[in-house]
């Protein structure tokens, strides 16, 4: 209440400071520096997560507080890794496979994902699962190749299957798992391999959806994460 603040000495929190102004202000002008301060601590707050170099997120009732790291000059990420997280993994394993449609194979692309599928497969009693590989080995036969620029990686790679998972693929019902989705190079890269391989995708699903990739109504998630551009 204006009649209530002591003109002569205003007194103000900004920025978990405290600040005071040692000379009269009038009530305009004091409510327009407050309005300003307002607006500044409202969008610290927003970015608080950056300064922090961290990004706190809830998935599958698990919370996680995630590393904002950069990848660019201008851009950086908030590092969800599920190596060795058996914590984040068996969750997330159980929600998502409860959200899939009937399917037969799942499929992932190496390596971060791994833990994740064969959870899932675990959670749907599935025998197999199959993985896309980043280099062809020498023990495969007939591999098909494609290739894939995800936003983690500096540069381009390839994906690739062996005869034996392509047998497998041929005219069965797929489901594409990843930890993240972002700018879905990689979950298109997998699904180009089970559409040569004589497959049919009908589901793609990952633990996050990272920025623009939360709009997508053709994939299942179970929570987001920003991209973090530099102005």
């Amino acid at each position: 209440r204006a009649e209530e603040i002591p003109w002569g000495e205003t007194s103000f929190f900004c920025f978990r400071g405290h600040y005071n102004i040692p000379h009269p202000l009038s009530p305009p002008l004091f409510w327009c520096i407050i309005e300003i301060v307002g607006k500044a601590r409202q969008i610290c707050q927003e970015k608080e997560h950056i300064i922090m170099d961290h990004y706190d997120i809830t998935v599958a009732g698990v919370k996680r507080s995630l590393p904002v790291v950069p990848i660019s000059d201008t851009l950086s990420i908030a590092s969800f890794v599920i190596f060795g997280d058996t914590d984040v993994v068996e969750p997330c394993a159980r929600e998502l496979a409860s959200k899939l449609p009937p399917l037969d194979y799942l499929i992932t692309a190496e390596a971060k994902s791994i833990p994740l599928i064969y959870e899932m497969a675990k959670v749907m009693k599935m025998p197999r699962y199959l993985i896309a590989r980043k280099s062809v080995k020498g023990y495969m036969k007939n591999p098909i190749v494609t290739e894939v620029h995800s936003i983690t990686t500096q540069k381009q790679q390839i994906l690739c299957l062996d005869e034996d998972a392509i047998t497998l693929i041929q005219g069965a019902r797929i489901g594409i798992i990843d930890d993240v989705i972002s700018t879905g190079s990689s979950l298109a890269a997998v699904e180009h391999l089970v559409e040569i391989a004589g497959g049919t995708v009908v589901a793609r699903a990952a633990i996050l959806a990272e920025g623009d990739a939360a709009k997508r109504e053709d994939i299942i998630y179970l929570g987001t994460i920003p991209l973090f551009l530099k102005e």
